[in-house]
């Protein structure tokens, strides 16, 4: 193999990893019950600055009575570089049931998103820009939080002084093992589900 093919594999596997693929079942029903909560997922798509559609979905606690979406903190989930919106289910199992919303999405180049390639942040920071103008425009999401994984990590970074939003520090643990952590965070035990929990619940 020659330097040249050498190299083009290996600017491939950090720009064009593995894609999750999918189908849109695959996320369940959009209405269920979830201990004692009643959650609708509402899924959408929102156009990133380079106009490539962001396949998104937002779990919510539902009012049975009223038949509304309730107001609640948010968690932003934002996956890691070979992953999709399908990464954000432990977290919706347990933080859904604390009344905590969580938003989820597919990164461009991800999943059923548009694009090709990841930029391992770059242009990733701008479709969570994207995520985060369409929830403040929300008048149910009452605060935000971001939980990233890897990419989603390092993406979420980026926004650690940004206004009305919470920044928990990276992760690089799958939500399901860090279910058992939810806890208020203290010492050098933090888990990002017990930051997750704290943070989109403390008032700013």
């Amino acid at each position: 193999m020659s330097l040249l093919s050498n190299y083009d594999s290996l600017w491939k596997a950090f720009v064009r990893p593995y894609r999750q693929t999918y189908h849109e079942y695959d996320l369940g029903p959009s209405s269920f019950l979830l201990d004692t909560v009643s959650v609708r997922r509402t899924d959408l798509i929102l156009k990133n600055k380079r106009g490539l559609p962001l396949k998104c979905s937002h779990y919510e606690p539902f009012n049975i009575k009223t038949k509304q979406s309730e107001a609640a903190p948010c968690v932003i989930y934002l996956h890691c570089n070979t992953g999709c919106r399908l990464e954000a289910k432990p977290a919706v199992d347990l933080l859904l049931p604390l009344g905590i919303s969580v938003f989820c999405f597919d990164f461009s180049g991800c999943g059923l998103s548009g694009g090709e390639y990841i930029t391992l942040g770059w242009f990733e920071k701008d479709d969570l820009e994207t995520v985060i103008r369409h929830l403040r425009a929300n008048p149910r999401v009452m605060k935000m939080s971001l939980w990233g994984r890897s990419m989603g990590a390092v993406t979420a970074s980026s926004f650690s002084n940004q206004p009305s939003v919470i920044y928990s520090p990276p992760d690089n643990q799958h939500p399901e093992k860090s279910k058992q952590k939810t806890d208020i965070p203290n010492g050098n035990n933090r888990s990002t589900a017990g930051l997750a929990y704290y943070n989109a619940n403390k008032p700013h």
